[in-house]
């Protein structure tokens, strides 16, 4: 892995996913917290997991779902745009990829401002 220098505040592809996985199951608690969530190695892994997570609750405990969506941060707005006319299966797969997306940007976002 590189090392950070000085001044840069980017981190290794890996520790970028490390935090983003560690934020994901910190905003979303035991609601999400899966095995497969908790063992994934990379971005797709990560996203496939949270989607058949995402798909139960989209099925059977929408306002959970909704509380869960607030605490990650997606405007409702977007949320319109990207889910409109999808199947509950893609709504759900949009909705981990918007969520991983939401994530990745807090860590980034954080590690510009400190």
């Amino acid at each position: 892995m590189t090392s950070l220098r000085k001044n840069d505040r980017s981190l290794p592809a890996h520790d970028d996913f490390i935090a983003t996985k560690a934020q994901i199951i910190k905003d979303l608690g035991i609601d999400l917290h899966t095995p497969a969530i908790e063992q994934a190695t990379d971005y797709d892994q990560l996203t496939h997991a949270l989607h058949r997570s995402l798909d139960h609750l989209l099925r059977g405990a929408k306002p959970r779902l909704m509380q869960l969506i607030y605490r990650v941060d997606i405007s409702e707005a977007r949320l319109g745009r990207e889910l409109e006319n999808l199947s509950a299966d893609e709504a759900a797969l949009r909705l981990a990829h918007l969520m991983v997306e939401r994530e990745r940007q807090k860590i980034e976002l954080r590690r510009r401002m400190g």
